[in-house]
């Protein structure tokens, strides 16, 4: 029976390899694991806060936690490949007021979902999850692709889920998972070789949420200045106060041309047009040659109409007195 473990620990992770010698093709990174950057950086915060322990189960290698271990030998606990047991255990220590690191594959954290739901998130306990693993995990296999934790972690209510996008950031939600000291926490991280981004002094992060648990300090702080998105914003807002404004003056202006112009209509008078020149009310109504009745007709003080009826009845009244006149002319 160990014989057989011994094989299958033997071929998980296996890379390209001569079929005939078995020797593995591994490639060379001038970077190291994702792995090993998380366990330096709980070393650090470790060093600074004797309460962060740590658990794994039957994982001392995978996690990089035995190079915890040997740093401080009395705070890392193995509970064997006993995933349940790793998250319980964990949610107790939180209770009594330590802050563990329980460092678990992502595809393994599956067998101990229940306990995180019920026994940790629930009880809205500060255990800090390390789910290595996260993601395609290339030779390690399907059994060890961690794709769902994403999903099945970031549906619980009092979960913080973080995912670095390099080993720099991995170092600072290191540290931000120890500051969280309200509710739990988890953090995912691939199995591969970092980028190359520079590393925090010493290999210490820092918290991402600068008051996530620290108190603040009761100091008045000086007035704030106005962003520039604030002066953007306020002038815009003064260049629409004066568009609604330029738009209800000229509504008003309408509104005054259209009662000139009905009164206009009305009386006869001349009716000032859009354009700012004055137009009588025939030339209006498009009769180009009423000029001289328009002003004989706002003379009388008679609309257009009537000035027309009046110079007609004028003309007929001085025709008949000069036809009158030529009659007696005739008889004497």
């Amino acid at each position: 029976m160990g014989l057989i473990n011994w094989c299958c620990f033997f071929f998980i992770g296996v890379v390209k390899f001569e079929p005939k010698s078995g020797k593995q093709l591994k490639t060379k990174s001038k970077t190291k694991s994702y792995t090993q950057y998380f366990a330096e950086s709980l070393i650090a915060e470790a060093e600074r806060d004797e309460k962060i322990v740590a658990i794994h189960a039957a994982m001392g290698g995978g996690t990089g936690l035995n190079l915890f271990q040997k740093r401080f030998p009395e705070r890392c606990f193995d509970v064997g490949i006993a995933e349940q047991h790793a998250v319980t255990f964990a949610a107790g220590l939180a209770t009594e007021g330590l802050k563990p690191f329980c460092t678990i594959y992502s595809s393994f954290l599956q067998r101990g979902y229940d306990q995180v739901a019920h026994d940790v998130d629930l009880q809205k306990l500060p255990v800090r999850f390390a789910l290595d693993r996260a993601g395609l995990v290339g030779a390690d296999g399907p059994t060890h692709c961690g794709a769902f934790d994403t999903t099945f972690m970031a549906c619980l209510p009092n979960m913080v889920v973080m995912a670095p996008s390099c080993e720099t950031e991995l170092m600072h939600m290191v540290s931000t998972a120890a500051a969280i000291d309200d509710r739990p926490s988890c953090f995912r991280y691939p199995r591969g070789n970092g980028i190359g981004s520079i590393l925090p002094p010493n290999n210490k992060g820092t918290p991402l949420e600068s008051d996530v648990k620290t108190p603040k300090k009761s100091v008045e702080s000086p007035p704030s200045q106005p962003q520039k998105s604030d002066i953007r914003g306020s002038d815009e807002s003064k260049q629409m106060e004066g568009k609604e404004k330029s738009f209800e003056s000229m509504d008003a202006k309408n509104e005054i041309s259209v009662r000139k112009k009905a009164v206009a209509e009305e009386k006869g008078t001349d009716v000032v047009a859009g354009d700012g020149k004055r137009r009588s009310d025939e030339r209006v109504n498009g009769d180009s040659g009423g000029g001289f009745m328009a002003g004989v007709a706002k003379k009388l003080g008679v609309s257009m109409n009537w000035g027309v009826v009046v110079l007609l009845a004028v003309i007929i009244v001085l025709y008949v007195k000069d036809w009158i006149q030529s009659g007696k002319k005739h008889e004497n």
